[in-house]
């Protein structure tokens, strides 16, 4: 199975692809960090079994990304990653 991450933060990404992977062999994991690179991957690398999706992106809005890959691939299930720091801050402040 594949699974696209996309996060705008590359060593985040990598990390987090090399903690599935040393879990779940079977797991082939691809990243990108931008919208572009997303599309393309989407169009040449599918079919991905889910989608992994940095909701933390500085560059890119999270939610943007997710509605144009459902436009262009079609439902998958999505998992929304965020880093602890984000949660304490970010949502802690503002709610």
């Amino acid at each position: 199975m594949k699974a696209l991450i996309i996060c705008d933060q590359f060593e985040e990404a990598e990390r987090l692809k090399n903690i599935t992977q040393a879990k779940f062999k079977n797991i082939k994991l691809i990243i990108s960090n931008s919208l572009e690179m997303t599309m393309d991957i989407a169009a040449s690398e599918g079919p991905f079994g889910f989608i992994v999706l940095d909701v933390d992106m500085k560059n890119m809005d999270p939610n943007a990304v997710g509605l144009d890959l459902i436009d262009f691939i079609g439902d998958r299930p999505f998992l929304f990653y965020v880093q602890s720091k984000f949660i304490k801050t970010e949502c802690l402040m503002n709610y």
